[in-house]
């Protein structure tokens, strides 16, 4: 050993108090090793990394071939394959070779896919899974390359249903059986697919999109309410669906209109019960505002042009921006606002209570007597229209001020709410803050109540006591998302935890130029499309990046977004 080594050795054995612990050594040794070892490891990660990329490279060139590939150039290629990665099982690399033939491009080499499926099935049987990446393949296919893959759809759908399948399995091939003709036999995988958890949300929605373009209307939506029940948002291929039926509807109706047909002959046409293309964008409305789905710009825009320029009956409607105060910009019309109702705010006081406030111990930093304390100061004293979360307030404007005390924020947002609005203002704190400057504190008492816990105390934890004694109107006053206790509640608690936060939390972002505070105020009314009572829609949108699998209230630190489209109908048939 070098004399270097040794000398780190004998310096390490004085932090190593008592028996040398193996997980000290190693590292020691890993150390005195120098970098030769760590980068010889890095080098052998590095190699088996270049390894697996050639490896895939080649399963994507044979499946890319000009030409499709014959069963022994497939052969070719999976050997070659576990030459460089021999510890791929022949199953798994003809699972990635099926990946494979997802092109980068989007496309699908569908011909490449099928000769390796015939080539095993030769040879014995397919595993599952394999069979099952085969068939969702079909959804990134056009018609065309679908109905000439039949036999081979069929022959792996019987395969799968002789077969025991896991939930990924029975997704998959649901998936890409709701792309062809065959969509019906894949609500048997589904039921496979839901024995282990909630239904998949992709296979739902490629179900939904299948029956609603077969015209099966009753099972579509039965589907798409299934998903909106699971807070969950379909693809956009159902939603995109709908939007394509009404189009028709509406084409078809302008047919009828220009060859003079009597109503009874229009109705005869289009189907004795069907709906009119104006009942179908009403039904699409309707969904989002019970479901809470936002559309895509783009599916938007479809709406809009729809609406306006297709029906027979047109609308008024242009996309414009909706205020944080619900006002919007076309219209002039005010969203109402969108407080928890006094029964949704119970359950969430008694979530946080039992799951969070007191059944997950977040009191611990603080002593019996000082909850205890806290609890009869909000029983004589609340409720409150307005929590401030004191030293979050102070630390906001922390050098942003020139110098100023940590107290003049408190001092303006105790003015703001309490002086000039004339709210009963609490003021939550830490026993520390009794020495802010003098004359600020006695300002804060004169106007507000004050409490201050104990310095170590979960002032977050006080603050929301506060606000939950309270009513569903208060406003409380931080920077603080709650993150931790959102996490503790139920899906369906946390929900409208997450709108109480989105609806009732003012923060204090800063200074303006002449001193002010700058008091980010919350998005008040409900971002779900929404009707008023003279029949004008107003249908929130974002970027298709910005789309939302879930449609539960997203956490408050989600952006929300502030562009709607403004739909106003013609007056009724007189």
């Amino acid at each position: 050993m070098s004399l270097h080594a040794m000398r780190l050795l004998t310096a390490g054995t004085r932090f190593l108090v008592g028996p040398a612990r193996p997980t000290q050594l190693s590292h020691l040794l890993s150390s005195v090793a120098g970098p030769s070892a760590r980068s010889r490891q890095k080098e052998r990660r590095d190699t088996r990394r270049e390894l697996q990329e050639r490896a895939e490279q080649l399963l994507l060139a044979t499946a890319s071939a000009a030409r499709p590939p014959s069963g022994a150039d497939w052969e070719r290629a999976v050997a070659e394959y576990r030459r460089l990665v021999p510890s791929a099982s022949p199953h798994a690399v003809d699972h990635r070779a099926l990946a494979a033939c997802r092109l980068p491009d989007g496309g699908v080499a569908l011909p490449a896919a099928i000769s390796l499926l015939r080539h095993r099935q030769e040879q014995g049987t397919v595993p599952p899974a394999n069979l099952a990446l085969f068939l969702e393949l079909l959804a990134s296919c056009d018609a065309a390359a679908r109905d000439a893959a039949e036999p081979e759809t069929l022959a792996a759908h019987a395969a799968l249903s002789a077969a025991p399948l896991d939930r990924v399995s029975a997704t998959r091939a649901a998936v890409g059986l709701c792309a062809t003709r065959h969509w019906r036999l894949a609500v048997p995988l589904l039921t496979v697919a839901r024995r282990s958890g909630p239904p998949p949300r992709t296979a739902l929605s490629a179900l939904a999109a299948a029956a609603l373009r077969a015209g099966e209307d009753a099972l579509g939506w039965e589907v798409l309410e299934e998903l909106s029940a699971l807070r969950l948002r379909p693809t956009d291929d159902a939603l995109d669906t709908w939007l394509e039926r009404c189009e028709t509807r509406a084409r078809a109706e302008a047919r009828l209109e220009l060859r003079g047909d009597r109503p009874g002959e229009r109705r005869t046409e289009v189907g004795p019960a069907a709906e009119s293309a104006e009942q179908m964008v009403l039904r699409l409305l309707e969904f989002l505002s019970d479901s809470g789905v936002i559309l895509s710009e783009g599916q938007v825009v479809r709406l809009r042009d729809l609406c306006t320029q297709r029906l027979a009956r047109p609308w008024v409607g242009e996309a414009t921006q909706v205020s944080s105060r619900g006002r919007c910009e076309h219209c002039g019309l005010h969203l109402p606002p969108d407080r928890l109702s006094v029964a949704d705010f119970r359950e969430v006081r008694d979530a946080l209570e039992r799951r969070v406030l007191i059944g997950e111990d977040v009191f611990q930093t603080s002593t019996p007597e000082e909850v205890e304390r806290f609890r009869s100061f909000v029983e004589r004293t609340a409720p409150y229209d307005v929590v401030v979360d004191g030293l979050n307030v102070g630390l906001a404007t922390a050098g942003v001020r020139g110098g100023a005390p940590l107290s003049a924020a408190l001092v303006q947002v105790v003015d703001h709410f309490a002086v000039q609005q004339g709210k009963k203002v609490l003021v939550v704190g830490r026993y520390h803050m009794r020495g802010w400057k003098k004359a600020d504190m006695g300002y804060v008492k004169r106007h507000a109540l004050l409490f201050t816990a104990d310095n170590m105390s979960s002032d977050d934890a006080f603050l929301l006591y506060a606000v939950m004694h309270s009513h569903p109107g208060t406003q409380f006053v931080t920077r603080d998302f709650f993150r931790d206790h959102a996490a503790r509640l139920p899906d369906e608690t946390r929900s409208k935890f997450n709108r109480l936060i989105r609806t009732n939390r003012l923060a204090v972002e800063g200074v303006t130029r002449n001193g002010n505070l700058n008091i980010k105020m919350p998005i008040v009314h409900s971002v779900q499309a929404q009707c008023d009572p003279a029949g004008r829609w107003h249908v929130p949108f974002c970027d298709p990046a910005q789309v939302s699998f879930s449609t539960a209230t997203p956490s408050p630190t989600q952006p929300v977004t502030d562009r709607w489209l403004c739909l106003q109908p013609p007056p009724p048939h007189r």
